[in-house]
């Protein structure tokens, strides 16, 4: 775990490195914005595992910067271990939830 404010431990993790769940993920993705043209990765370049960072709303309602330390915590120990990521936060988040079945009290705050 991450640094948690009143260490309460909010944030939780789905873990997805199978091809169909991830094909179901990738769709919810927007990647990078600014690119207007650009879909994204193109099929055989994109990620072989995600990493859905969750906020659990019976623990606390709000998640301040916990997602975004978290997130970078685990990139940064990716990185030493030679693999690269993404923090990615325009999500389509309803119809990921629906899609993974994620139950209403877990709010998606990033994808890895």
């Amino acid at each position: 775990p991450s640094a948690s404010a009143a260490n309460k431990q909010p944030l939780k993790y789905i873990l997805s490195c199978q091809p169909e769940k991830n094909a179901l993920i990738f769709p919810c993705l927007r990647w990078a914005g600014y690119l207007k043209d650009w879909r994204g990765p193109a099929e055989g370049e994109r990620p072989s595992a995600y990493i859905i960072v969750l906020g659990d709303t019976r623990i606390s309602p709000s998640f301040l910067c916990d997602h975004g330390v978290a997130a970078q915590s685990i990139l940064l120990g990716a990185t030493e271990k030679g693999l690269g990521g993404c923090i990615l936060a325009a999500v389509q988040r309803t119809k990921l939830s629906k899609l993974l079945k994620i139950p209403e009290h877990y709010e998606i705050l990033l994808v890895l």
